[in-house]
């Protein structure tokens, strides 16, 4: 064998080892990418299973009570999952948290051509204002638990709202949860309740407070029958020319006796003379038990009272002292603890004790002021044949 037969062999040998080679060498690859593979697999896969199992802790935190992981959440939901991303901020809100507030009304107003997300975003905005405002955004935001505008309907957290701004003084809310307390949709109603509110919002110089007092002393209701109570509290609100309170001060002194009479006739005179119909026929009624002469009297009585009236002119009190002294009526006039909304027994008695030992100390001081008050505030009515020659 010659040379180059020897070199051909030796090649074709080399070739033979070099194919062998490539052939394991790539089969080794193969096995290493596919391993690599199947690691890269099982990490992708152990990542899923780890984020899974980190948004399935997150969202049970969330779902207990966590705001912070529901704001992050929310968050991450809001580039493609709006629902999910509102339910979250919601459930936060819920927790009286304001970021997720304003974060509902943000989404919702995005979408303001959908009405229940247009109502959800004024509730809300309702309750940060409410937050961050005063007895009338506190008033408006219980209206909206109760009605169910924007939220599901809460009656129990709306009265606690409107309750908070009555306690601060603000009348309609007052009123609203006066109102509330007589409700046919009341389940509990409570008439004491609503005479204490009344009573409060009176006591703020309220006319419709003073009017609905007045009534249910008169009529009983949530209180005590007190006829000198129900008279006050509707002259107050008449003194201040309010024609419906002056036909119902007349009706509290028409058919009782002479001076009530009297007094009677005063009131509903007023009264039909600022529009009440009714009041000219019971004034009419009244005037023939009174008899002509006194009629004439009482008539020149009250009309310089309605030319005072539509003046404003007529300070508060002044014609009740007067009625009171010209009739020789005993007098009645408020304080501020005749009844303590939501107070027990106890704290008013407490209350009451010490009011009285207040008043004992300045007794003399009020006695004097009064006097002062009656010679500068007084009215010189025409006389009847009941005052003659008294001068008021």
């Amino acid at each position: 064998m010659d040379w180059i037969q020897i070199a051909v062999v030796g090649l074709v040998i080399l070739l033979v080892l070099v194919c062998i080679n490539f052939f394991f060498a790539n089969g080794k690859q193969k096995k290493k990418q596919q391993q690599k593979e199947r690691d890269e697999s099982s990490y992708r896969r152990a990542l899923a299973e780890a984020r899974a199992a980190e948004r399935q802790e997150r969202v049970y935190k969330a779902q207990t009570g966590h705001i912070s992981t529901q704001l992050f959440l929310a968050k991450e939901a809001e580039m493609n999952n709006f629902e999910e991303a509102l339910h979250w901020y919601e459930m936060a809100a819920k927790l009286d948290n304001n970021i997720a507030m304003r974060s509902v009304i943000r989404l919702c107003d995005g979408r303001r051509d959908n009405v229940e997300l247009r109502e959800k975003s004024e509730f809300w905005a309702k309750v940060v204002a409410a937050q961050e405002g005063g007895a009338e955004e506190k008033l408006a935001l219980g209206i909206a638990y109760l009605q169910g505008n924007g939220v599901e309907a809460d009656i129990e957290k709306g009265i606690s709202y409107i309750t908070e701004a009555a306690e601060l003084d603000h009348i309609p809310a007052q009123l609203f949860i006066a109102d509330w307390y007589v409700a046919e949709s009341n389940p509990q109603p409570n008439a004491k309740f609503a005479a204490e509110w009344n009573l409060r919002a009176a006591m703020l110089d309220n006319i419709e407070a003073q009017i609905r007092i007045g009534k249910q002393y008169a009529e009983g209701r949530g209180v005590e029958v007190d006829p000198k109570k129900a008279t006050y509290w509707l002259e107050v609100a008449a003194e201040a020319g309010d024609a419906k309170a002056q036909y119902f001060a007349g009706e509290m002194g028409a058919d009782t006796n002479e001076k009530g009479n009297s007094i009677a006739y005063i009131w509903l005179w007023l009264a039909a003379k600022n529009g009440i119909e009714a009041a000219a026929t019971r004034r009419d009624h009244v005037g023939h038990l009174v008899g002509v002469d006194a009629v004439i009297g009482l008539q020149s009585m009250a009309k310089p009272l309605l030319e005072k009236m539509a003046k404003g002119k007529v300070k508060k009190h002044v014609i009740i002292k007067s009625l009171d002294k010209l009739y020789q009526r005993e007098s009645y006039f408020p304080d501020g603890n005749e009844f303590v909304v939501g107070g027990s027994i106890s704290e008013k008695a407490s209350q009451e004790s010490d009011v009285k030992k207040t008043d004992s100390q300045s007794e003399e001081m009020t006695q004097s002021t009064e006097r002062e008050d009656d010679k500068k505030e007084s009215i010189n009515f025409s006389q009847t044949k009941m005052d003659s020659n008294m001068k008021f």
